[in-house]
């Protein structure tokens, strides 16, 4: 399946709103979006949310702005914040599909896919959302996590037993008496040169098989003399 063009919903424009000098200030963000200024723009739509934090045009907007300028991070924060500003289910899930969109451009197919199904949660007609979940889906790969049978001093237990590519998968490991969890090891399980970078106690699936493993560490007591003088 060929890879959809990021389709970006229209700029909201401002037209029920009363106040003048907001919609004014939302036009000339929208007129330098459109010739391409988004750095501009989102200058201008920030000024907007200064005086009016809780208006969803300008917030929505700015979302597009990030994103042209290729800062999926806070561009999905924005869209995200949208969901608190408005009640309507249609402007909810355009705002959770660029969402998803954010996620994309960044190769989070397994996030992305979720983030499209509550889209389509929200509004069923949203054929975009449709379309690219089924290209997430056409990316995602299951594979299976496999627990090293030699780990020594302690045990090690994965959230998952299977899991698809891009699944963040936590990890738990249990010493023996005198022991204690050293680091958690996860390889390819076809070749163990391959190592999986784990953060803290998880690790992101990648698109193969993995065995997981820990090493643990004996440790000592420190006892302190009592009778210590003239310091501690």
């Amino acid at each position: 399946m060929s890879k959809k063009l990021m389709i970006m919903i229209c700029l909201l424009s401002a037209l029920t709103m009363q106040a003048q000098t907001v919609e004014k200030q939302i036009r000339k963000g929208n007129r330098q979006y459109r010739k391409g200024n988004y750095t501009e723009a989102e200058v201008q739509y920030r000024k907007v949310l200064e005086d009016k934090p809780t208006n969803a045009d300008a917030q929505f907007n700015l979302g597009d702005a990030l994103y042209k300028q290729e800062n999926y991070k806070d561009a999905f924060d924005a869209f995200q914040k949208v969901l608190e500003l408005t009640p309507d289910a249609k402007l909810k899930s355009q705002a959770v599909f660029n969402m998803g969109n954010c996620l994309l451009e960044q190769g989070k197919y397994y996030d992305a896919f979720n983030v499209y199904k509550v889209a389509l949660k929200l509004h069923a007609d949203n054929a975009d959302a449709l379309y690219n979940l089924e290209y997430c889906r056409a990316h995602l790969v299951k594979s299976r996590i496999l627990i090293d049978p030699n780990v020594q001093h302690g045990s090690v237990e994965a959230s998952e037993k299977t899991a698809f590519s891009g699944q963040t998968i936590s990890l738990t490991g249990k010493a023996d008496d005198g022991y204690g969890l050293s680091r958690y090891v996860v390889v390819k399980a076809d070749d163990n040169q391959v190592t999986v970078n784990v953060s803290g106690n998880r690790f992101e699936m990648p698109k193969f098989d993995v065995v997981v493993s820990a090493e643990f560490k004996q440790y000592h007591k420190i006892s302190i003399d009592k009778d210590t003088r003239h310091g501690t």
